[in-house]
């Protein structure tokens, strides 16, 4: 993409991408509550309350994509006006392609939520891999072909949508039992009426997830209007390596959501914080290899890729890998809170925290530019969630003192140091210079230096002894 279109483009998409994320701030919480909802009635079978959930779902999300897009029209007006150092013509255009695609979901995806709800969310990620890799492989060809971002957002789109189709279609299909539509004649606030707690958890969640969004999702808006689209677009690089990685662990954990959910129903408490503690254990082990390998190879990576022009300030650097690494260890704690439905009591802190971290990026941006906009969003963190979610998590979850979570963080930490220090230090005497070679060694040296600081322990010989038992039952099929 760079090759073909440039930096510009490449921070417009980044940029357009946050600005859609923004408007969609409306379905936050929405989903995340119907889940936890429909656990008790799907175990028991109960299709009369599952049709009358996925009703109020279907509801909910279509009004919340007709006020994203009478609200995008209004931004049509004066959306280049936030871009900073702006030569790039129809904004106006390619914004509106990047609406209908987000907007379409609202219509087409509210099904998704009783296949995820139901543990089978599996099957869906298979669907959208296929599509998602056509779509990959013809983005490539249309941008070699016509160098036009206009055509590629709208293949995108187009692909998208189709995409959305198929997926409604397969669920539809395979929850044939659940009618929806016993359900078309009730007002929306007769569906509301019946789920009370619904409607309480989705304000909570909401607040939760919004305060998330301003501290996490906002830097790339705050370096487009504080330092411009160009800068953006080399930072995007970093971000999207960073951001697929993340991502896809991110989902790999968020995959256990109803799995946790429904243990934390079926368990003891001390089950269920064993399975805390051995996640936990597996998050820094994911946590420790991937940072690892990012850092050693990232920026040879995008000198092949991009060339030398695309790399950045190695503080910059390190302190995104930092909030990489935060990401990914701290994906336990937030499905255990998830999975006790502790949704209510985090709204105040989050929204300190987004607060300060609007506060501390826009401050620090201005007078240090984009390394100040990202060390806000870290220093905001550390302020704020970093010890309250555990604390609640803890105190009315486990119901155990907090102290406990702390322990076991610093543990898993200094063997995550200790291995990432012996592992550089082996990679140092090596002095290899290949990028290819260096993948694979640094890979290698990773895993065996973490995995030997942790045969004593027991949490890795418990998901030792899961793939075991894994591996048998699929023998035996």
């Amino acid at each position: 993409m760079v090759s073909n279109l440039g930096y510009e483009y490449i921070g417009l998409n980044v940029f357009l991408t946050s600005v859609v994320g923004f408007l969609s701030l409306g379905e936050l919480g929405v989903s995340q509550a119907v889940t936890y909802s429909l656990y008790k009635p799907l175990s028991e079978k109960n299709n009369n309350k599952i049709s009358e959930i996925l009703t109020l779902f279907k509801r909910i999300y279509q009004i919340i994509g007709s006020v994203i897009f009478f609200i995008s029209m209004s931004l049509l007006l004066f959306i280049d006006k936030l871009i900073n150092n702006n030569n790039i013509k129809n904004i106006g255009l390619y914004f509106f392609v990047y609406i209908l695609m987000t907007v379409s979901s609202y219509f087409l995806c509210y099904r998704d939520i009783l296949i995820n709800a139901d543990q089978k969310g599996y099957k869906l990620a298979k669907i959208n891999t296929i599509f998602n890799f056509i779509n990959k492989i013809f983005q490539i060809c249309i941008l070699i072909k016509t160098k036009s971002f206009l055509s590629w957002i709208i293949f995108t789109t187009v692909i998208t949508i189709i995409n959305y189709f198929y997926t409604n279609n397969f669920i539809k299909k395979r929850y044939e039992k659940i009618d929806a539509s016993i359900y078309k004649n009730f007002t929306l606030k007769e569906l509301l009426n019946l789920n009370p707690e619904l409607l309480k958890n989705t304000y909570t969640t909401f607040v939760y997830k919004l305060s998330l969004f301003i501290t996490y999702k906002t830097d790339d808006i705050l370096i487009t209007n504080l330092i411009g689209v160009s800068i953006l677009g080399k930072y995007s690089n970093y971000v999207l390596v960073t951001s697929l990685v993340a991502s896809f662990i991110a989902k790999t954990f968020w995959s256990l959501n109803s799995a946790v959910g429904n243990y934390i129903v079926e368990n003891s408490q001390k089950n269920i914080y064993k399975l805390w503690e051995t996640l936990t254990w597996l998050s820094f082990y994911v946590a420790t290899v991937s940072t690892f390998s990012i850092i050693k190879n990232m920026n040879q990576f995008l000198i092949i890729w991009v060339g030398k022009d695309s790399i950045l300030n190695s503080f910059i650097f390190y302190v995104l890998m930092i909030n990489f690494y935060i990401r990914i260890v701290r994906e336990p704690i937030e499905l255990f809170r998830n999975g006790f439905g502790i949704f209510d009591g985090t709204k105040k802190v989050v929204i300190v925290e987004a607060v300060l971290n609007l506060i501390i990026s826009i401050t620090l941006g201005i007078r240090y530019g984009i390394i100040g906009i990202i060390l806000g969003t870290l220093i905001s963190y550390l302020l704020g969630c970093f010890w309250f979610m555990p604390y609640i998590t803890f105190k009315h979850g486990f119901k155990q003192n907090q102290l406990k979570y702390y322990k076991i963080m610093f543990n898993n930490l200094l063997v995550s140091i200790m291995s990432m220090g012996i592992s550089l230090y082996i990679l140092n005497k090596l002095g290899i210079r290949s990028f290819i070679y260096s993948c694979i060694v640094s890979f290698i040296s990773i895993n065996i230096v973490y995995l030997s600081l942790s045969l004593k322990n027991e949490n890795f010989y418990f998901i030792l002894d899961k793939i075991k038992v894994g591996l048998k039952i699929r023998s035996k099929k």
